[in-house]
């Protein structure tokens, strides 16, 4: 089960987390999941396409036609600066579970 104060941090928006393994991908989306973050087509958060790029940062974003989760390819780092990079906090927070 996933902490109340990284459910409290995942349910907002402007963060995106980056992963360099399968297992911290499945640790973040689990965690979604808890949180009820979904992805930005409706799909739940453990629901990942194959296609899907892999390693890529994910997150959430107050600038998409909605706030769920979606993959950050190709975005510039200006773009990147208008949201949170939470990546060490969230893993922290995971491994002080």
């Amino acid at each position: 089960m996933t902490s109340k104060k990284i459910i409290e941090r995942l349910q907002q928006l402007d963060w995106y987390v980056e992963y360099k393994t399968e297992h911290e991908l499945a640790l973040l989306l689990n965690a979604c999941l808890d949180a009820g973050v979904g992805w930005y087509d409706g799909g739940n958060a453990t629901e990942i396409v194959d296609s899907d790029p892999f390693p890529a940062p994910i997150g959430r974003s107050s600038k998409h036609r909605n706030d769920n989760l979606g993959f950050y390819v190709g975005l510039t780092d200006e773009a990147l600066k208008q949201h949170q990079d939470i990546t060490d906090w969230f893993f922290e927070e995971l491994r002080n579970e």
